[in-house]
C-alpha cells in the first residue's frame, strides 16, 4: 500500500468566511487503489473516485498544536500574514506571488488563483485595506468568471496552466462576499452571483456534486472527476451567497444546487 505525506494548510473556520488564521496540520494519507487514481485537490483536499480508499493518521498531536498556538497571539499572526502578503504583492496588477523566491524559474512571478483568493480573504475587512481591493479588482476586470488557474503577476496574463479549475473560483466567490459584507459595494455581490451562474450553467454535475473543471486535458478527464474539498467549498459559497440573492427564480435554483451538493457530501464522505 503506497503512502504519501501531505502538508495541509488548514484555516480556522475557513469555510464560514471568518477568522482566516492559518493552522499548520500534517497528515499521513494512506491510499489503496483498485481501479481509479485519487485526486488530491488544492490545499491537500481529496476527490475520490470509486474504489479509492483513504484513511488519515495525524502526525502532530492536538496538544502540540495547542502549545504552538499559544506562542503567538492571533492578532500578531494576522498582522504578520498581511505584512508578508503585502511584500510579495505586485503594485500594478495587485497579484500575490505564490512561490516567492522559488528556485524553480517557472514559478517566479506566478500567482495561482487559489492563492489569490485565500490571500484576499486574509486581508482584514474591518478597515480600508487597498491590498485586498487590488486582488479582487484584478479578477473583477476579467472578461468572465472562468478564471485561469494561474496568472503572470507582472503582466496579468494567464500563465502555466491554461485551464479553469473550480475550487479556486469558489474560494474567490467567498472572498467577493466577504468584501461585499464589509463594504456594501455591489460589484462584489454581482461577481459572486456571476460565479454561481457560471458554475450551474457550465460545470458538469455528477450525482449532485460539481466536477473539478469544465475542461478536460489530454489524458485527464477533469469533467468526470469530483473533489471533496471543492464541493465542501462550493457548498459553503452557495450557503453564504443565497441570503443576499433577491431574485426568486435564481434563489430557488441556488437552493436546489446547494442541496444537491449537500446530498452528495452526505452520501460519499
Amino acid at each position: 500500500m503506497p503512502s504519501l505525506l501531505v502538508n495541509n494548510v488548514a484555516t480556522s473556520q475557513d469555510l464560514t468566511g471568518q477568522a482566516l488564521l492559518p493552522q499548520i496540520r500534517q497528515e499521513k494519507v494512506l491510499i489503496s487503489q483498485k481501479r481509479w487514481p485519487i485526486y488530491l485537490g488544492e490545499g491537500g483536499g481529496s476527490g475520490r473516485m470509486p474504489g479509492a480508499k483513504v484513511s488519515v493518521e495525524p502526525l502532530v498531536s492536538k496538544k502540540t498544536i495547542e502549545l504552538r498556538e499559544q506562542e503567538i497571539s492571533p492578532e500578531a499572526l494576522q498582522e504578520g500574514i498581511i505584512s508578508y502578503l503585502s511584500a510579495v504583492q505586485n503594485p500594478d496588477t495587485g497579484l500575490i506571488e505564490s512561490f516567492h523566491d522559488s528556485s524553480d524559474p517557472t514559478l517566479r512571478n506566478i500567482g495561482f488563483t487559489y492563492d489569490e483568493a485565500i490571500s484576499a480573504s486574509s486581508f482584514s475587512t474591518d478597515r480600508k485595506d487597498f491590498s485586498v481591493y487590488k486582488i479582487l479588482d484584478f479578477y473583477a476586470r476579467q472578461k468572465n468568471t472562468e478564471y485561469n488557474t494561474a496568472y503572470d503577476m507582472r503582466s496579468g496574463k494567464p500563465a502555466l496552466e491554461y485551464r479553469t479549475q473550480g475550487g479556486p473560483i469558489w474560494w474567490m466567490g467567498i472572498s467577493y462576499l466577504r468584501k461585499y459584507k464589509a463594504t456594501n459595494e455591489k460589484i462584489y455581490l454581482d461577481k459572486a452571483i456571476e460565479i454561481a451562474r457560471m458554475a450551474m450553467d457550465k460545470f458538469p454535475h455528477i450525482r449532485g456534486a460539481i466536477a473539478v473543471s469544465n475542461q478536460d486535458e489530454i489524458g485527464i478527464p477533469w469533467t468526470q472527476f469530483v473533489s471533496t474539498e471543492n464541493n465542501e467549498v462550493y457548498h459553503s459559497f452557495l450557503r453564504q451567497l443565497i441570503p443576499w440573492v433577491k431574485e426568486p427564480a435564481l434563489r430557488e435554483s441556488l437552493i436546489r444546487e446547494k442541496e444537491g451538493v449537500k446530498e452528495w457530501l452526505n452520501n460519499y464522505i
